[in-house]
Protein backbone atom coordinates (compact mmCIF):
# COMPACT_ATOMS: atom_id res chain seq x y z
CA UNK A 1 0.00 0.00 0.00
CA UNK A 2 2.84 2.35 -0.89
CA UNK A 3 2.05 6.09 -0.90
CA UNK A 4 -1.58 5.51 0.05
CA UNK A 5 -1.40 6.57 3.70
CA UNK A 6 0.20 9.98 3.56
CA UNK A 7 2.95 10.63 6.08
CA UNK A 8 2.10 13.29 8.66
CA UNK A 9 4.41 14.12 11.54
CA UNK A 10 1.44 14.79 13.82
CA UNK A 11 0.61 11.09 13.78
CA UNK A 12 4.03 9.51 14.24
CA UNK A 13 3.19 7.53 17.37
CA UNK A 14 2.10 3.97 16.59
CA UNK A 15 -0.56 2.86 19.07
CA UNK A 16 -1.50 -0.54 20.47
CA UNK A 17 -5.23 -0.71 21.12
CA UNK A 18 -6.95 -3.76 22.66
CA UNK A 19 -10.57 -4.14 21.59
CA UNK A 20 -13.10 -5.61 24.00
CA UNK A 21 -16.25 -6.85 22.30
CA UNK A 22 -19.19 -6.95 24.66
CA UNK A 23 -22.80 -8.08 24.69
CA UNK A 24 -24.38 -6.30 27.61
CA UNK A 25 -21.77 -6.69 30.36
CA UNK A 26 -20.42 -9.93 28.94
CA UNK A 27 -17.07 -10.09 27.18
CA UNK A 28 -17.37 -12.13 23.98
CA UNK A 29 -15.26 -13.03 20.97
CA UNK A 30 -15.89 -14.79 17.69
CA UNK A 31 -14.10 -15.70 14.49
CA UNK A 32 -14.82 -13.75 11.32
CA UNK A 33 -17.40 -11.91 13.45
CA UNK A 34 -19.43 -15.11 13.87
CA UNK A 35 -19.75 -17.92 16.44
CA UNK A 36 -19.56 -15.60 19.42
CA UNK A 37 -18.15 -17.16 22.58
CA UNK A 38 -18.60 -15.77 26.06
CA UNK A 39 -15.38 -15.06 27.95
CA UNK A 40 -14.90 -14.20 31.60
CA UNK A 41 -13.13 -11.65 33.82
CA UNK A 42 -13.47 -8.55 31.66
CA UNK A 43 -12.01 -6.22 34.31
CA UNK A 44 -9.05 -8.54 34.85
CA UNK A 45 -8.43 -8.66 31.10
CA UNK A 46 -8.65 -4.89 30.80
CA UNK A 47 -6.22 -4.40 33.67
CA UNK A 48 -3.88 -6.92 32.10
CA UNK A 49 -3.57 -4.99 28.83
CA UNK A 50 -3.15 -1.72 30.73
CA UNK A 51 -0.26 -3.29 32.64
CA UNK A 52 1.19 -4.46 29.31
CA UNK A 53 1.37 -0.92 28.01
CA UNK A 54 -1.81 -0.49 25.95
CA UNK A 55 -2.13 3.07 24.66
CA UNK A 56 -5.93 3.04 24.77
CA UNK A 57 -8.80 0.55 24.53
CA UNK A 58 -11.96 0.11 22.47
CA UNK A 59 -15.20 -1.01 24.10
CA UNK A 60 -17.43 -2.33 21.32
CA UNK A 61 -20.99 -3.47 22.04
CA UNK A 62 -21.25 -5.54 18.88
CA UNK A 63 -24.99 -6.26 19.04
CA UNK A 64 -26.32 -2.94 20.35
CA UNK A 65 -27.24 -1.62 16.88
CA UNK A 66 -28.63 -5.00 15.82
CA UNK A 67 -31.09 -5.05 18.72
CA UNK A 68 -31.51 -1.25 19.04
CA UNK A 69 -30.44 -1.65 22.63
CA UNK A 70 -29.86 1.24 25.01
CA UNK A 71 -26.22 1.97 25.80
CA UNK A 72 -25.18 0.89 29.30
CA UNK A 73 -23.64 4.12 30.54
CA UNK A 74 -23.08 2.76 34.06
CA UNK A 75 -20.97 -0.10 32.72
CA UNK A 76 -18.84 2.39 30.79
CA UNK A 77 -18.41 4.44 33.97
CA UNK A 78 -17.26 1.33 35.83
CA UNK A 79 -14.60 0.69 33.21
CA UNK A 80 -13.44 4.32 33.02
CA UNK A 81 -13.07 4.48 36.82
CA UNK A 82 -10.96 1.35 36.66
CA UNK A 83 -8.27 2.53 34.21
CA UNK A 84 -6.40 5.71 33.29
CA UNK A 85 -5.94 5.37 29.52
CA UNK A 86 -8.28 6.68 26.78
CA UNK A 87 -11.44 4.75 25.89
CA UNK A 88 -13.12 4.64 22.49
CA UNK A 89 -16.73 3.43 22.61
CA UNK A 90 -18.55 1.82 19.70
CA UNK A 91 -21.98 0.26 19.33
CA UNK A 92 -25.60 1.40 19.34
CA UNK A 93 -24.97 5.13 18.90
CA UNK A 94 -28.08 6.59 17.27
CA UNK A 95 -28.35 10.25 18.31
CA UNK A 96 -26.33 13.14 19.68
CA UNK A 97 -27.56 12.46 23.22
CA UNK A 98 -25.81 9.08 23.06
CA UNK A 99 -22.53 10.75 22.15
CA UNK A 100 -23.01 13.41 24.83
CA UNK A 101 -23.64 10.79 27.52
CA UNK A 102 -20.68 8.68 26.40
CA UNK A 103 -18.24 11.58 26.43
CA UNK A 104 -19.49 12.78 29.81
CA UNK A 105 -19.23 9.34 31.39
CA UNK A 106 -15.81 8.00 30.52
CA UNK A 107 -15.43 7.76 26.75
CA UNK A 108 -12.75 9.90 25.14
CA UNK A 109 -13.85 9.07 21.59
CA UNK A 110 -16.84 7.50 19.86
CA UNK A 111 -16.54 5.33 16.76
CA UNK A 112 -19.45 5.08 14.31
CA UNK A 113 -20.19 2.23 11.95
CA UNK A 114 -23.77 1.13 11.24
CA UNK A 115 -25.30 4.60 11.34
CA UNK A 116 -22.84 5.87 8.71
CA UNK A 117 -24.75 3.77 6.15
CA UNK A 118 -28.14 5.23 6.98
CA UNK A 119 -27.81 8.78 8.29
CA UNK A 120 -24.99 10.93 6.90
CA UNK A 121 -26.57 14.09 8.34
CA UNK A 122 -26.24 12.63 11.81
CA UNK A 123 -22.56 11.92 11.15
CA UNK A 124 -21.99 15.50 9.95
CA UNK A 125 -23.75 16.90 13.03
CA UNK A 126 -21.76 14.65 15.35
CA UNK A 127 -18.45 15.82 13.90
CA UNK A 128 -19.60 19.45 13.87
CA UNK A 129 -20.75 19.35 17.49
CA UNK A 130 -17.98 17.30 19.07
CA UNK A 131 -15.05 17.70 16.70
CA UNK A 132 -13.10 15.25 14.58
CA UNK A 133 -10.86 14.44 17.54
CA UNK A 134 -13.82 12.73 19.24
CA UNK A 135 -15.56 10.99 16.33
CA UNK A 136 -14.03 8.02 14.48
CA UNK A 137 -15.22 5.74 11.71
CA UNK A 138 -15.22 1.95 11.91
CA UNK A 139 -15.11 0.09 8.59
CA UNK A 140 -15.68 -3.68 8.49
CA UNK A 141 -14.69 -5.21 5.17
CA UNK A 142 -14.29 -8.54 3.41
CA UNK A 143 -13.30 -9.73 -0.03
CA UNK A 144 -16.06 -10.76 -2.43
CA UNK A 145 -15.13 -11.74 -6.00
CA UNK A 146 -11.66 -10.20 -5.62
CA UNK A 147 -13.02 -6.86 -4.42
CA UNK A 148 -13.38 -5.53 -0.87
CA UNK A 149 -16.85 -4.49 0.25
CA UNK A 150 -18.05 -2.96 3.50
CA UNK A 151 -20.41 -4.51 6.03
CA UNK A 152 -22.23 -3.23 9.09
CA UNK A 153 -24.18 -4.58 12.09
CA UNK A 154 -20.97 -6.37 13.16
CA UNK A 155 -20.35 -7.89 9.74
CA UNK A 156 -23.89 -9.18 9.26
CA UNK A 157 -25.17 -6.82 6.57
CA UNK A 158 -23.58 -6.21 3.18
CA UNK A 159 -23.64 -2.54 2.16
CA UNK A 160 -22.70 -3.05 -1.53
CA UNK A 161 -20.24 -0.18 -0.98
CA UNK A 162 -16.60 -0.79 -1.82
CA UNK A 163 -13.84 -0.20 0.72
CA UNK A 164 -12.32 2.58 -1.39
CA UNK A 165 -15.64 4.38 -1.74
CA UNK A 166 -16.22 4.18 2.02
CA UNK A 167 -12.71 5.46 2.73
CA UNK A 168 -13.28 8.45 0.45
CA UNK A 169 -16.56 9.17 2.20
CA UNK A 170 -14.91 8.99 5.64
CA UNK A 171 -12.17 11.38 4.53
CA UNK A 172 -14.68 13.86 3.07
CA UNK A 173 -16.75 13.76 6.26
CA UNK A 174 -13.57 14.59 8.22
CA UNK A 175 -13.60 11.77 10.73
CA UNK A 176 -10.71 11.97 13.17
CA UNK A 177 -9.54 8.39 12.59
CA UNK A 178 -10.51 5.30 10.63
CA UNK A 179 -10.50 1.77 12.02
CA UNK A 180 -10.37 -0.88 9.27
CA UNK A 181 -11.31 -4.41 10.34
CA UNK A 182 -10.81 -7.44 8.13
CA UNK A 183 -13.81 -9.74 8.61
CA UNK A 184 -12.03 -12.59 6.82
CA UNK A 185 -9.13 -12.51 9.30
CA UNK A 186 -11.00 -11.55 12.47
CA UNK A 187 -10.15 -13.78 15.44
CA UNK A 188 -7.89 -16.15 13.50
CA UNK A 189 -4.50 -14.95 14.83
CA UNK A 190 -2.87 -16.13 11.59
CA UNK A 191 -1.50 -12.85 10.27
CA UNK A 192 -2.96 -9.75 8.69
CA UNK A 193 -4.79 -9.25 5.41
CA UNK A 194 -2.04 -7.87 3.15
CA UNK A 195 -4.32 -8.16 0.11
CA UNK A 196 -6.57 -5.60 1.76
CA UNK A 197 -3.66 -3.14 1.87
CA UNK A 198 -2.94 -3.62 -1.81
CA UNK A 199 -6.59 -3.05 -2.71
CA UNK A 200 -6.63 0.50 -1.34
CA UNK A 201 -6.18 3.15 -4.01
CA UNK A 202 -7.46 6.15 -2.09
CA UNK A 203 -5.05 8.77 -0.73
CA UNK A 204 -5.62 8.92 3.03
CA UNK A 205 -4.42 11.87 5.10
CA UNK A 206 -5.92 10.98 8.49
CA UNK A 207 -4.81 8.27 10.93
CA UNK A 208 -5.80 4.73 9.92
CA UNK A 209 -5.66 1.75 12.28
CA UNK A 210 -5.99 -1.92 11.36
CA UNK A 211 -7.56 -4.92 13.08
CA UNK A 212 -7.92 -8.57 12.06
CA UNK A 213 -5.60 -11.54 12.52
CA UNK A 214 -2.73 -9.70 14.20
CA UNK A 215 -0.58 -12.17 16.10
CA UNK A 216 3.09 -11.14 16.26
CA UNK A 217 5.76 -8.50 15.79
CA UNK A 218 6.03 -9.20 12.06
CA UNK A 219 2.42 -8.12 11.64
CA UNK A 220 3.13 -4.93 13.58
CA UNK A 221 6.22 -4.16 11.52
CA UNK A 222 4.24 -4.58 8.30
CA UNK A 223 1.61 -2.14 9.54
CA UNK A 224 4.27 0.40 10.52
CA UNK A 225 5.99 -0.03 7.16
CA UNK A 226 2.69 0.80 5.45
CA UNK A 227 2.19 3.92 7.59
CA UNK A 228 -0.70 2.69 9.70
CA UNK A 229 -0.98 4.61 12.96
CA UNK A 230 -1.98 1.73 15.16
CA UNK A 231 -3.12 -1.84 15.58
CA UNK A 232 -6.39 -3.03 17.10
CA UNK A 233 -6.16 -6.46 18.73
CA UNK A 234 -8.52 -8.74 20.65
CA UNK A 235 -8.01 -12.52 20.31
CA UNK A 236 -4.23 -12.42 20.72
CA UNK A 237 -4.69 -10.62 24.04
CA UNK A 238 -7.41 -12.96 25.25
CA UNK A 239 -5.11 -15.92 24.58
CA UNK A 240 -2.06 -14.21 26.11
CA UNK A 241 -0.17 -14.38 22.82
CA UNK A 242 0.75 -10.71 22.59
CA UNK A 243 2.89 -8.60 24.95
CA UNK A 244 2.80 -4.90 24.10
CA UNK A 245 5.73 -3.78 26.27
CA UNK A 246 7.95 -6.49 24.80
CA UNK A 247 7.07 -5.55 21.22
CA UNK A 248 7.45 -1.83 21.96
CA UNK A 249 10.93 -2.43 23.35
CA UNK A 250 11.98 -4.32 20.23
CA UNK A 251 10.62 -1.91 17.64
CA UNK A 252 11.58 1.12 19.75
CA UNK A 253 8.52 3.33 19.46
Amino acid sequence: MQNILQKNTRFNQFRFIPRFEIKGKNLIKGMRMEGLKKLDKIFYRIQNVVNQGADEIIIDDIVASLYSREIDINFLKEISNFINIPITYSGGVSDLNDIDNLLKNGADKVSLNTITYSDINFVKNAIKNYGSQCINCTIQTKKINEQYFCFYLSGREWSNITLNDKLEEAINLEFGEIFIFSIDYDGLEKGIDADLFDSINTQINIPVLYGGGVSNINDVNLLIKNDFRGVVISSSFHHNNFDINKIKSIIKI
